[in-house]
């Protein structure tokens, strides 16, 4: 019971409670698997704890008693988590390593005995090819990034045993994917079985996540009205600042592609006031983000607003959670330039914008963000940037004839 509660502790973000947890357990009269579980879950608790040295030591001790376990699950948990290790710390190569390592051992053993593994080898296996996804996702590759994440959730599918909270996360991340490629089939997929899953308190934030990309995947094929929907299931999960403010600028942005400025004006004033409460510093994952979208859609209307959020999220000191790709992933880099362009254009700064703008759009087309790259498109096309991105713009319009930013774009075309 004590490795569960370990486990659960480690899994709601208290690694100071786990460790506290696993310290009061006798190793003496335990097996090699449980020796192996406890080393494992010490060292996860001691790597977010910032205790380096002390992680490895466990790490080693780990997959030491593991192997002399025969335990393929524990074994495979263990170069799980320390290729999670060497992805916080941006060494990719490493975490790659561990990965592929684990797939081969999976491959190897498939069918080899497991002595008391706590975690099914289904389960495990899913973990590691989300990992090995989201560094394909990294290195620009999102092709198979896309690949391995729907392998991992067909994993947690043919398991017997379900996993919520671990099925809740390949959701997200599935569905974020279809959100910036726009794969409508992942896309419906995801809107069939996100509503039926038991989306529990210590799950909001993934929830809420995955509603608000479900509302980009339909706003892009027309569908406002489900998109708002799921705007509205999204709110019910929120649990931040941050999240509440990228609801109304969700919703601003809606409302201003459809002509009904009173309540863009109220929505953006209403992200404003969220945003200037927010300890940015302080926000989970890459909601962060939100001070990015919401000078975007203050731009047009506001550059001293617009100004004000851009400054803001230059200002953010501390890093991002190392567990999220998009820390050191090109979308980011692509997301501040077009955000930069759209601020330094509000403020008659057009030269200027247009760097940051083309900058933006040559990541985005090269990455196959196409959708967001035509939204670059668009307003350089709008300062006859060249006509090379009219032609954008009109290959956007055939193939999203319906998206929510189609009416603009088909002024420039």
């Amino acid at each position: 019971m004590s490795f569960l509660r370990a486990r659960a502790l480690l899994r709601l973000g208290t690694p100071d409670q786990a460790m506290d947890a696993l310290e009061h357990i006798d190793t003496g009269g335990l097996s090699d698997a449980g020796r192996s579980d406890h080393a494992l879950l010490s060292a996860v608790a001691a790597g977010r704890l910032g205790q380096a040295d002390k992680a490895s030591k466990h790490f080693i001790e780990a997959r030491v008693f593991a192997i002399s376990s025969n335990d393929v699950s524990l074994e495979i948990e263990g170069d799980f988590y320390r290729a999670l290790s060497a992805f916080g710390a941006n060494d990719l190569t490493e975490a790659a390593t561990l990965c592929d390592q684990a797939i081969a051992t999976i491959k190897a053993k498939n069918f080899a005995p497991s002595a008391s593994g706590m975690i099914p080898l289904d389960h495990v296996t899913a973990r590691v090819l989300e990992l090995r996804g989201m560094i394909y996702g990294t290195e620009g590759s999102y092709d198979a990034h896309a690949t391995f994440s729907r392998a991992a959730l067909a994993k947690l599918d043919a398991s017997i045993v379900p996993d919520v909270f671990q099925e809740a996360f390949a959701l997200r991340n599935l569905t974020i994917l279809a959100r910036d490629f726009d794969v409508v089939s992942d896309a419906t997929a995801m809107q069939d079985r996100v509503p039926s899953l038991s989306w529990t308190e210590d799950l909001a934030a993934v929830g809420f996540a995955t509603y608000e990309a479900l509302a980009w995947c339909l706003a892009l094929r027309g569908d406002c009205i489900g998109a708002l929907r799921n705007l509205r299931a999204a709110a019910k999960h929120v649990t931040s600042g941050a999240e509440a403010v990228i609801l109304s600028v969700d919703r601003a942005v809606f409302a201003r592609e459809h002509g009904h400025m009173p309540m863009v004006v109220d929505e953006l004033e209403h992200a404003a006031d969220l945003a200037r409460g927010v300890n940015w510093n302080d926000a989970a994952g890459d909601t962060r983000d939100a001070l990015l979208s919401l000078a975007q859609a203050a731009a047009p209307m506001s550059s001293r607003l617009a100004r004000e959020m851009l400054d803001r999220y230059t200002n953010i000191s501390k890093a991002m959670n190392p567990n999220y790709a998009s820390r050191i992933e090109p979308r980011t880099r692509a997301q501040e330039n077009f955000t930069h362009g759209l601020v330094l254009r509000s403020e008659g700064r057009d030269h200027a914008s247009m760097e940051r703008l083309t900058d933006a759009f040559q990541i985005w087309h090269a990455i196959g963000y196409e959708w967001r790259a035509s939204r670059a498109a668009v307003e350089l096309a709008e300062m006859n940037a060249g006509e090379k991105y009219k032609l954008v713009v009109r290959r956007e319009i055939s193939q999203r004839p319906t998206s929510i930013f189609a009416a603009r774009a088909r002024l420039v075309a």
